[in-house]
């Protein structure tokens, strides 16, 4: 009830064309517009065309529906604040070459550049929540950037709940600087997911890249996720990383509820190849490896297997909090 029917690209590209875009907004104060904060509601499916890329801050509703969002080559929207966007599938297809100065993506250096198919990243802050539910990514991506953050659904850090969801995307990134994650990119509170995408990663030169099958790094809890995506990752000269099934890196701070991993479970293979140990007399930083988290630092980080099983001990067409495993 009061959601504005969304039929065709025109309706959706009109919501965005709506919305504030990101590149005008300088602050954390997001302006609020009654196209931004409206509800939307799917149809039909949707063919988006190659050409179709945003900057909009969405601050309402998008409900998928069911329905699918095809050909998607960018994300649907620039930043989301205080946003839900549920039942919603995307199935994407994106070769991108990034040259930097993304300052209304990011909140810090403008070469960091976040990637994510529903939006590139989050408005974050006291007062902000944002919520994706029971939406999925499917397709392949080749993405190349300075500075990247990169997660099949939205790609940035900040207050947000992500529930129930599923990607299947083929990622390869290259860049200086990398944070991904098979599913969100940094920071998110992750429940009842999965993935199942394979994520190749080219880190050229920076000494804390962080990889995971769901999330690169974070100081937020992750439960009963599952990741079947092999992640491989070639380190340039000088590079380091920490790489987890995952969680790449998970961290705490002294302002955080304390984080946690929990009932998680990993099959995916993890790869790192080009680590060359510091020479003697020099700073190492490693590139530790785990099948559930690479690395964990702080006093409040928190790792709990829990009741996790071994999946020839999971019964085929069991469901385990809302997901299926199936043959």
């Amino acid at each position: 009830q009061g959601y504005v029917p969304i039929y065709t690209f025109e309706d959706f590209r009109q919501i965005a064309d709506s919305c504030p875009s990101s590149k005008a907004v300088t602050s954390r104060k997001v302006p609020l517009t009654k196209a931004n904060q409206a509800k939307y509601i799917l149809m039909n499916d949707i063919v988006m065309p190659d050409s179709y890329d945003s900057a909009a801050v969405f601050a309402g509703e998008l409900d998928g529906n069911g329905y699918t969002m095809r050909n998607v080559s960018m994300p649907l929207f620039g930043r989301l604040y205080n946003a839900t966007v549920k039942n919603l599938a995307l199935e994407v297809d994106c070769t991108h070459t990034d040259t930097g100065n993304h300052k209304y993506y990011s909140s810090y250096a403008s070469d960091n550049y976040y990637f994510g198919f529903i939006a590139h990243n989050y408005y974050y802050g006291k007062g902000t929540q944002n919520y994706i539910d029971n939406c999925s990514v499917t397709g392949t991506l080749r993405l190349d950037a300075i500075d990247v953050t990169y997660g099949a659904l939205v790609g940035g850090r900040g207050d947000a709940f992500i529930t129930n969801c599923y990607s299947n995307v083929d990622a390869v990134i290259s860049a200086d600087i990398v944070y991904a994650g098979g599913l969100c990119g940094f920071g998110n509170t992750v429940y009842n997911s999965i993935n199942e995408g394979d994520l190749t990663v080219n880190a050229r030169t920076y000494r804390m890249n962080s990889i995971g099958g769901i999330g690169s790094r974070y100081n937020a809890q992750i439960s009963t996720c599952y990741n079947a995506g092999d992640i491989t990752v070639h380190l340039g000269s000088d590079a380091r990383c920490q790489a987890g099934g995952i969680v790449g890196l998970q961290e705490s701070y002294s302002d955080d509820g304390a984080p946690h991993v929990l009932n998680c479970y990993n099959v995916g293979d993890i790869t790192v190849t080009g680590y060359e140990p510091a020479s003697a007399g020099e700073t190492s930083f490693g590139c530790p490896a785990g099948g559930i988290v690479g690395a964990s630092q702080g006093e409040g980080a928190d790792i709990k297997p829990g009741n996790c099983l071994k999946l020839r001990n999971i019964p085929l067409g069991t469901l385990i909090h809302n997901i299926e495993i199936v043959p």
